[in-house]
């Protein structure tokens, strides 16, 4: 597993894979809803936690992210299953930068994601 993968978007925004946050991402207010193969295609390897609460047969699925700017997130699987996905970021941070890139990076893959709101 190669612990620093990066990813260029359609317009060039970046996301790097890091192993471990220098922070705890506490709070989501969005999601993102895309197949899980499409979200792992346009990713990489995602993390696995099996004693998650997801309903997914996988277990949990998490990818841990920085982007260019230093902001750190965490996208996860939630308790509906595999095509909704929870971004998470420290309260202090704005949550559309992360989204932004996040959303480049998978339309760089030839994949599209739609945005919900909690």
């Amino acid at each position: 597993m190669d612990a620093n993968t990066t990813r260029i978007g359609k317009t060039g925004l970046v996301i790097t894979r890091v192993s471990a946050l220098d922070v705890t991402p506490n709070t989501s207010d969005v999601a993102i809803v895309i197949p899980a193969a499409e979200l792992k295609a346009s990713l990489w390897e995602p993390e696995v936690d099996p004693s998650t609460e997801s309903q997914a047969d996988w277990g949990g699925w998490m990818w841990a992210f920085q982007l260019g700017n230093g902001t750190q997130a965490l996208l996860t699987n939630d308790r509906r299953g595999g095509i909704r996905w929870s971004l998470w970021v420290d309260e202090e941070v704005d949550p559309c930068d992360a989204l932004d890139a996040l959303l480049d990076v998978i339309a760089g893959a030839g994949f599209s994601a739609n945005v919900s709101q909690f």
